[in-house]
C-alpha cells in the first residue's frame, strides 16, 4: 500500500511559506506567491496524472500477459471477478 510520509525538507518548505506569507506585507508579493504556488499544485498534479497512468499500463499489461501468454486456452471473460482485491478496511 502507498505511504505518503512527509520528509524534513517538505516541512521545512512547507513552514519557511507559511513563514514568508503571513510577515508579507505587500499584496503583490503575496501574489506572486500564490501565482507559484499555483504552477507548482498543478505541475505536481500532472506529474502525478502522469504516474498513475503509467502505472496502470504496466499492471494492465502484466494481467494480459498472466492471463494470455504460454495458456492455450482462451481468456475467461469474467476474469476481473477472479482477481484478488485487497480489503480496504484492513481491520475486519
Amino acid at each position: 500500500m502507498l505511504k505518503l510520509e512527509h520528509s524534513p525538507e517538505d516541512f521545512f518548505w512547507q513552514e519557511k511559506m507559511f513563514r514568508y506569507i503571513e510577515n508579507c506585507d505587500s499584496l503583490q508579493e503575496v501574489k506572486e506567491v500564490a501565482t507559484l504556488l499555483v504552477k507548482i499544485a498543478t505541475t505536481r498534479q500532472v506529474a502525478i496524472k502522469g504516474l498513475v497512468k503509467d502505472n496502470l499500463e504496466i499492471l494492465t499489461k502484466g494481467l494480459q500477459s498472466a492471463f494470455t501468454e504460454g495458456d492455450d486456452n482462451p481468456v475467461d471473460k469474467d476474469w476481473e471477478a477472479k482477481l484478488r482485491r485487497p480489503n480496504p478496511y484492513p481491520s475486519e
